[in-house]
């Protein structure tokens, strides 16, 4: 070791090194495992993740002393200067916490997270604080300089002479994070189900969306998803039944993308299905005045609030693995406890849900085919797949086939195509779904080699990246994603370039970081940290007007949802179709 280098160990229970990180002077860190003889090896890859002086935390908790989790080594030992115990994970803001990671601090008395003062550390604690707050009852986050966006640190904080009671004294005045504190600890009981009393099933649209429950839109990319579940949502905004003939009962409808732009994209999609745009919205998380990408770790009590408020009947998600906050959605575990409380929410709203997945290339069966881990097909009541019809000439009809349901009887398949329709003061038509009938092709059939016949890998790999990069991610986390998923690497780099992906340069043995286009309407929005200003939109916003620029359309204020803080929301969305010409 010089004097230019620090090395940090990371211990298991026993004080025997897993891996070390070492910090160069200028800033630089290297994470090593040490294999005997003076020998590493530069990755963590197979090796089991502790938290920063792990020994120190176990006695801490059998001590009932408030433990800080911070962002680096040299931040850690510098709250332990102060007589504090203080940890952190390798590999800084960018490393997503891992159920495994998260049981080492099962029965701490009370943690407080202090995150560097830039947006992607406060990102990770209020993340990070949202997975402890299911295993820890006293979860606070505090910020040393909200003003700042510098990088100001716990170490810069030390420096300037700040003490032991300053922190104690931000700690009492921190408010504990939403859901931590919890009045008696968990019960378990038996019920019988003698005192169960049944409920039957209902529909949005029998027998393929139930109530209450998720329904998977999955297909390849362009195979029609988003088109299907719009003109569903034109059909219950107005009350229209479905092709089958079922009656769809009239309803408000909530749309989560993080792949779609609603103004070139969503918007004029439903004025062309005819959907009643006063009962369409697209909900958005807001802060300081940006748009973040809505996220089911720490957003989801906003999102509940604000589906509740505007009495939703139907929510479609589109990007859904952008949404997740997990590292690896092809763990069954993570996949699975990411998505629980979605389900509850939806469950306990008597919601429909519908949450558009993409498919993998595989020969497995129309159930199995939805990439990520089968914890999210799990997870489904009712799985549609959706595809190009094969056996048509013109590659012009598409497939809506029933793959399963475990809530009732499966619905015929349908053909359906999409047709190019005029919208007045736009140069180009617009995508409107056309339904053509039932066809004898089952949800297999339809699938059967699907993504090698009307989707490139290229374009796989394209889809991929949208549905992952919510931010910046470093390039090893985002080729070990693809590695998963085997999509080449050459081809991940082409699909990057295709599709405007920002690579950065982060110094010598630390990689780049790959970050989502920032000047493309359909890119993904910007991550921030927000503290939740929710707002489903209220319908007449004068920016509807390019649409349709020949005619008035009215103005209306948005509202903020009943407990959101208040401010004035980015923009809203719906408009009253009439106000349209096609």
């Amino acid at each position: 070791m010089t004097a230019s280098e620090t090395v940090y160990r990371y211990v298991d229970e026993n004080d025997v090194t897993l891996y070390e990180v070492v910090r160069y002077d200028p800033k630089r860190f290297v994470q090593r495992v040490p294999l005997g003889s003076g020998l590493y090896k530069n990755k963590l890859n197979g090796v089991r993740r502790v938290p920063f002086h792990l020994p120190e935390l176990r006695a801490a908790i059998k001590a009932a002393r408030t433990i800080f989790v911070v962002e680096g080594e040299k931040d850690a030992d510098a709250l332990r200067a102060l007589g504090f115990c203080a940890t952190t994970n390798a590999q800084g803001a960018g490393w997503k916490w891992t159920p495994e990671f998260i049981e080492h601090f099962r029965g701490v008395k009370r943690v407080g997270f202090i995150a560097d003062s830039d947006a992607p550390g406060r990102k990770a604690a209020d993340e990070r604080a949202a997975l402890l707050a299911a295993v820890v009852d006293d979860v606070r986050v505090l910020d040393l300089a909200r003003e700042r966006s510098d990088g100001y640190d716990v170490s810069d904080w030390v420096a300037e002479g700040h003490t032991a009671d300053d922190l104690r004294a931000i700690v009492t005045k921190t408010p504990k994070v939403e859901g931590s504190a919890r009045e008696a600890p968990r019960t378990a009981r038996l019920v019988s189900t003698a005192t169960i009393a049944p409920v039957e099933t209902k529909y949005a649209v029998a027998p393929y969306i139930p109530r209450g429950e998720a329904t998977w839109f999955e297909g390849t990319t362009k195979s029609g998803k988003t088109m299907v579940a719009l003109d569903i949502a034109a059909r219950v905004s107005n009350g229209t039944a479905f092709i089958t003939g079922a009656p769809i009962e009239r309803g408000t409808v909530a749309i989560l993308t993080c792949e779609d732009d609603p103004a070139r994209t969503i918007v004029p999609r439903l004025i062309v299905a005819g959907a009643n745009l006063k009962r369409v919205s697209v909900l958005r998380i807001e802060e300081n005045g940006g748009e973040c990408v809505p996220s089911f770790l720490t957003d989801l009590p906003r999102i509940e609030a604000a589906l509740r408020e505007a009495s939703v009947s139907l929510v479609i998600v589109d990007g859904t693995f952008g949404m997740l906050g997990v590292s690896d959605s092809n763990s069954y575990t993570d996949a699975y406890a990411s998505m629980v409380p979605f389900i509850s929410m939806v469950r306990a709203l008597d919601l429909a849900a519908i949450i558009i997945r993409h498919v993998r290339k595989t020969d497995a069966s129309a159930l199995h085919r939805g990439i990520g881990s089968v914890g999210f097909g799990a997870l489904a009541r009712s799985t549609i797949s959706i595809a190009v019809d094969r056996d048509d000439e013109t590659g012009v009809r598409r497939l809506f086939a029933h793959a399963g349901s475990n809530v009732g009887e499966t619905g015929p398949t349908y053909a359906f195509r999409i047709e190019g329709v005029a919208l007045k003061s736009f140069e180009r038509t617009v995508g409107r779904l056309v339904w053509d009938g039932i066809v004898d092709v089952n949800a297999d059939d339809a699938m059967a080699n699907r993504v090698s016949e009307d989707g490139t890998e290229r374009d796989v790999a394209e889809e991929f990246l949208r549905g992952l990069l919510g931010g910046p991610m470093p390039a090893l986390e985002v080729y070990g994603a693809a590695d998963k998923l085997k999509i080449n690497r050459r081809t991940l780099r082409r699909a990057a370039k295709r599709c405007g992906v920002l690579f950065e340069r982060r110094g010598f043995g630390q990689g780049s970081i790959w970050s989502p286009p920032h000047d493309e309407p359909n890119s993904i929005r910007d991550t921030k940290p927000h503290s939740g200003h929710v707002y489903i939109p209220v319908p007449n916003d004068p920016s509807v007007s390019r649409i349709d620029d020949s005619e008035e359309v009215a103005g209306a204020d948005a509202r903020p949802i009943a407990g959101a803080e208040t401010g004035t929301p980015h923009g809203t969305w719906a408009a009253d179709s009439g106000a349209f010409e096609l």
